[in-house]
């Protein structure tokens, strides 16, 4: 009987050792449901280390068989925690996600954006989050308004200032995709305001300091027509954006959202 068409899934990633040393990696090891092939990309990052994403033939010739279990040998690490990102897919059998934090002993507790300019996407409709998709807007009879795909669900034409402000906050860790395409006018952008959560370890830099756990820094990312970015979110990130500024023409906004291990969306929070 042909499988090749049905579903699997990623079963067991873990971390083996579960945590390493400053300086040290560790070895991944996961299954796939079916025992059959499948097509791998990995992806990590952590609060200081860059975003990384490995392609499906570099990565795939890296992955080993160790006693039944697929493994992969991580590089050397120097931040306190790092986040990867496994994900798997098949022709005809869709495709799974699954990650795993690894700690690391003795890494300095350092603190710094996680960000990523350009198009990086996990391309997943089951998973991913579309706060608006194509959305266009646009001046009608001297007034600002919004049309198109908001928070999953396909809107009429509606003023932006039902819409803007709002503010949402992220449940887990997790890819804010952004994208405005239209002609720049002056002046015409909004900004998106990122603020994370204080550090999970910032008890104990405030044991050495007797001050309170140091707060993440708020940054304020100006979207304009022509911008394509993509933000590594941390859970309890908060997200506020501002109404759009502009007088005539029409922009077309995307903004998607896909959280690490499967669907869950940011949630609405008061602006």
């Amino acid at each position: 009987m042909d499988l090749s068409s049905q579903t699997f899934t990623i079963t067991g990633l873990h971390a083996d050792p579960p945590g390493t040393a400053a300086g040290k990696g560790t070895k991944l090891k996961w299954k796939i449901s079916d025992g059959k092939p499948v097509v791998y990309t990995m992806r990590y990052a952590g609060p200081t280390t860059p975003y990384t994403s490995i392609d499906q033939d570099t990565f795939g010739r890296q992955v080993k068989v160790e006693n039944g279990w697929s493994t992969w040998q991580t590089p050397a690490l120097n931040d306190w925690t790092v986040l990867f990102l496994l994900s798997a897919q098949r022709a005809q059998a869709g495709q799974d996600h699954a990650c795993v934090p690894v700690p690391v002993a003795g890494a300095a507790v350092k603190f710094g954006d996680l960000d990523a300019k350009g198009a990086v996407s996990i391309t997943d409709a089951g998973t991913t989050q579309y706060l608006f998709d194509d959305t266009k807007l646009f001046v009608s009879q001297g007034e600002k308004w919004a049309e198109g795909v908001i928070d999953d669900v396909s809107t009429d034409k509606k003023k932006l200032g039902y819409i803007f402000p709002r503010a949402k906050k992220a449940g887990t860790d997790g890819l804010l995709t952004i994208q405005c395409t239209g002609t720049p006018a002056t002046d015409d952008h909004m900004i998106v305001k990122t603020t994370p959560p204080p550090p999970v370890q910032g008890d104990r830099v405030s044991a050495h300091t007797a001050a309170p756990p140091p707060a993440g820094k708020a940054k304020d990312w100006r979207i304009t027509p022509g911008t394509t970015l993509t933000l590594p979110l941390a859970a309890g990130t908060r997200l506020d954006m501002t109404e759009p500024v502009y007088s005539s023409g029409t922009r077309s906004l995307t903004m998607h959202w896909t959280a690490f291990g499967g669907r869950i969306p940011l949630t609405a929070v008061q602006p």
